[in-house]
This record gives structure tokens, C-alpha cells and sequence, in this order.
């Protein structure tokens, strides 16, 4: 049985929803996945369409205290025995590795950090943390935010 590239898509924006599920359970994480909506028609009830996934995700920093945030984020980008050529890619290493889990090396999968309001066309929300018992809860006084780009030099916070 031949599978269909619809299929693949299909599948994949299931397992992305699975990943930020696992991801915001998992209390070593700095930041919670707050929302993730899916641009496009991919959730066109009549199936898929392919070409690829893109999706629009926000996180929220679990520490509402900035100075005590970049101290976990230090720590924690040196804990995880990667190399950061410059000191913004540590700062940004959270982001950088939620979009990696969140995509699995998959290269049909496309995170964007625009403002979806902004957009045309069809947008559906398909994760949000306040829909999940088994996530760990962010500081309630920290706003939601885009995912940083990755050799952005602008602060995350």
C-alpha cells in the first residue's frame, strides 16, 4: 500500500501536537508551548493537502523572574553539551531547541514566529496549553510570546 504525501502530513501535524504534549510535561523544559496554529489547509475536513506543514507556535517562559530566567538559561544551554558560537545562540538555546523537537528533522515542517492575526487565510488553533491537564503551568504574570529566531540578537525576554 502506497502512502500518500496527505497522509504523511497528516500524520506529521499529529505527532507535532504529541511533541509539545510531551514537551510541556516534561518540568526540565524552561519554556511552555503555549498555542500552536496551523496555517493553510491542512485541517481541511476533506483531508490534507500536501506540500508541507506550517505552523505558528508561541511559548511562555516558566520563570517570571527575568535575572533568575537568563541564569536557568545560562545553565541550562551549557548542560546541554552543545557548542554556541556566539553568546546569543546560548541565550536563545530554549527556543532554538523547541523548534527542534517540535519539527523531528522533519523538512516539511515550517515554524514561523509572525503574528498570525495578521495573516489571510485559513488559520486553525490545534494546541493550546490551557487545553492540557498534563502540562506544567507557566508563570502566570509572563505574557505569551513569538518563538525567538535563531541567531536573533535582540534579548528573548
Amino acid at each position: 500500500m502506497r502512502v500518500s504525501a496527505d497522509d504523511v502530513i497528516c500524520g506529521q501535524l499529529e505527532q507535532v501536537v504529541a511533541r509539545a504534549r510531551a514537551y510541556n510535561a516534561d518540568p526540565g523544559r524552561l519554556l511552555t508551548i503555549a498555542r500552536i496554529t496551523v496555517l493553510g489547509s491542512h485541517l481541511d475536513p476533506a483531508g490534507c493537502h500536501g506540500g508541507g506543514l506550517d505552523l505558528a507556535v508561541s511559548a511562555i517562559r516558566r520563570e517570571s523572574d527575568r535575572d533568575l530566567y537568563v541564569r536557568k538559561v545560562l545553565a541550562y544551554a551549557r548542560a546541554s553539551g552543545r557548542r554556541f558560537g556566539a553568546f546569543h545562540e546560548l541565550i536563545y538555546w530554549p527556543d532554538q531547541e523547541l523548534r527542534m523537537v517540535l519539527k523531528n528533522r522533519s523538512p516539511a515542517i515550517s515554524i514561523t514566529d509572525q503574528d498570525t492575526s495578521r495573516l489571510a487565510g485559513r488559520l486553525e488553533l490545534v494546541y493550546a496549553v490551557s487545553e492540557d491537564p498534563d502540562a506544567i503551568a507557566p508563570a502566570p504574570d509572563v505574557k505569551s510570546r513569538r518563538l525567538a529566531a535563531a541567531r536573533s540578537p535582540v534579548s528573548p525576554i
